[in-house]
């Protein structure tokens, strides 16, 4: 769900609908699971919840950049 939300930010350059609130807020619970795995030592989980910030701080930076 999130790489149709790059594409219109960074394609388009239309960050209309998207929300920044949401978007920070998931980046920031994933922080949360970053630390999780770091804590039992899971690295499937430190990955995958390091790819999903990257992919949700993208959104927000291209929609505070266009907005």
């Amino acid at each position: 769900m999130s790489i149709p939300q790059i594409m219109k930010v960074w394609v388009e350059r239309s960050p209309q609908g998207i929300s920044v609130i949401s978007y920070s807020s998931y980046a920031i619970l994933d922080l949360f699971w970053i630390a999780y795995g770091v804590v039992h030592k899971e690295k499937p989980i430190v990955i995958v919840y390091t790819l999903w910030t990257l992919i949700n701080a993208s959104i927000v930076i291209g929609t505070l950049l266009y907005t």
